[in-house]
């Protein structure tokens, strides 16, 4: 389980006449629950739920994070939880007129 504030604030800069950049000025809360499965030794299955939620008016007011993905260590002993991970999956972002779907090929290491 997870769960984080992020306070984010930034200014825009002018370069050479030019305006780069935008006013930021946003809270975000994030609460998060992943479940990971070991099998086999090597292998590990993984299903997550994200919800992201914006306190300052923005594009959406809120998302989902949904995925699934399985992984085989690569690296490190799986046992004592530092070992890499190869990971393939999928999952998706989905909110009012707001979905983004992937699929992730990566990596992952415990700590």
């Amino acid at each position: 389980m997870g769960n984080s504030l992020n306070i984010v604030k930034s200014h825009s800069i002018n370069v050479s006449g030019y305006e780069v950049g935008g006013d930021v000025d946003q809270q975000i809360l994030k609460n998060g629950l992943k479940l990971s499965i070991p099998f086999n030794g090597k292998w590990v299955a993984e299903v997550y739920g994200i919800h992201t939620a914006f306190l300052q008016s923005a594009a959406v007011d809120s998302y989902v994070t949904v995925g699934v993905q399985a992984g085989m260590h690569w690296y490190g002993d799986p046992v004592s939880g530092g070992a890499g991970l190869l990971l393939l999956g999928i999952g998706g972002d989905f909110g009012n007129d707001y979905k983004d779907v992937k699929v992730r090929l990566g990596t992952g290491f415990r700590f």
